[in-house]
């Protein structure tokens, strides 16, 4: 096993993509989740992330606070925002 392209884990012959959603705060580091991109990511892939990932995090860390995404297409696009806001 090696690693070539950053996010690509060469096992044997085989180029496997590997994608990891995680987040670093203040007052600790969350979880990290593996996400299946073989299909690629947009902003529908994303919410799915974060609903099934970040609500612990963001009710353990920023209960009435307010928290960043950085500023990564996905993560600012139109879809994402809305999404945020519910």
């Amino acid at each position: 096993m090696k690693y070539g392209k950053p996010d690509v884990l060469v096992v044997g012959s085989r180029e496997v993509s590997v994608m990891f959603w995680g987040c670093v705060t203040y007052n600790g580091v969350g979880i990290l989740v593996p996400v299946d991109v073989s299909n690629g990511i947009d902003s529908h892939k994303y919410a799915e992330i974060l609903e099934a990932s970040l609500w612990t995090i963001v009710s353990k860390y920023f209960a009435g606070k307010q928290w960043i995404i950085d500023n990564v297409p996905v993560h600012r696009s139109v879809f994402t925002q809305e999404w945020k806001e519910k």
